[in-house]
């Protein structure tokens, strides 16, 4: 057990300060680096090799720390992360986020091992803090991909009035760059900054619907590339997109609602245990402590919450209907 403490607190104290320069003695660079890192995942995602290179940086930026994103780089799950992150539109980089993540395991576990001699206490409280990060960007991701998906009926909209009118379709996609605000409108700019690096357009679509992660805006990108190839009426074909778009964010929004009662009682079953815990360790300490101090006390408990993540994964599935 000796050695596995010292590991423990030699992984702590090299994730504290991995996380302290990464964090703040690069601050300054952080908005460089954030920038970087839109411009190569924007730069990769639609980049598929055909016949011309659309790559405007080699690499992805994962961490300030040269060294730590050399060994990041190594990895190809540090890029659906990063892409995580640049859909949360969040400041973080990979590098960050796996420090933060790592940081509080480590340090519940050690706290655990010097208050109650065992790391069984520390472990669940460990894990929790530890994916808290990530259920955070998880939940941006989610409320950005519902703002495009809400703007996207009036992007559409705008363009098919542009083709009506005589523009082009370039025009159009810059006209609502300029002209709305959100995260669609910085998804069309960064499209309309590609299309001016001389890459097609259809590849610029493509890579945009790649990197919002939104079904709808697929469609749309798909939709002009088939025109684009089979030929018809741009204008017509957009209307219907549009139509269809309204469509089912109407009908996400009636099953939001239907199943409201149910994500209801569910945050009510999974937050019981705990609140009833906590109660009682206030009104009989006593009692729990001394529970929790015996060898199959710390077993229960530690099956307890992981019942309890069961359960809160299972009724997370059963809520979420895709339309």
């Amino acid at each position: 057990m000796a050695w596995l403490i010292a590991v423990l607190g030699f992984a702590s104290i090299v994730c504290v300060i991995l996380l302290f320069f990464d964090k703040y003695l690069t601050a300054s660079g952080r908005a460089e680096t954030k920038q970087k890192r839109k411009v190569a995942t924007l730069s990769k995602t639609g980049n598929v090799n055909r016949g011309r290179s659309s790559s405007i940086l080699k690499e992805d930026v994962y961490s300030d720390i040269p060294a730590f994103n050399a060994w990041l780089s190594k990895f190809s799950a540090a890029a659906s992360i990063n892409r995580l992150i640049y859909q949360a539109d969040s400041n973080l980089n990979v590098g960050s986020l796996l420090l933060i993540s790592l940081v509080p395991f480590f340090g519940f576990l050690l706290l655990s091992y010097f208050m109650f001699k065992s790391l069984v206490w520390g472990m669940p409280a460990g894990i929790i803090f530890g994916i808290t990060p990530w259920f955070w960007l998880s939940a941006r991701r989610r409320k950005r991909l519902r703002k495009i998906e809400e703007q996207l009926p009036a992007a559409v909209d705008m363009m098919v009035r542009g083709l009506k009118a005589g523009l082009a379709l370039t025009a159009c996609m810059k006209n609502v760059s300029d002209e709305m605000i959100g995260p669609l409108a910085e998804e069309f700019e960064k499209t309309n900054a590609e299309y001016a690096l001389g890459k097609d357009i259809s590849d610029c679509l493509e890579a945009m619907s790649e990197r919002t992660g939104s079904q709808d805006v697929q469609f749309f990108s798909t939709a002009i590339r088939i025109q684009r190839e089979t030929g018809g009426n741009l204008a017509e074909v957009l209307d219907n997109i549009s139509h269809i778009t309204r469509e089912r964010f109407a009908l996400r929004r009636h099953v939001r609602t239907l199943t409201g009662e149910g994500r209801l009682s569910a945050i009510i079953l999974l937050a019981l245990p705990p609140v009833l815990f906590l109660f009682l360790l206030y009104l009989r300490p006593e009692y729990i402590l001394g529970f929790v101090g015996t060898k199959i006390g710390r077993y229960c408990f530690a099956g307890a919450v992981g019942a309890e993540l069961f359960s809160f994964l299972v009724m997370r599935a059963m809520m979420r209907i895709k339309v």
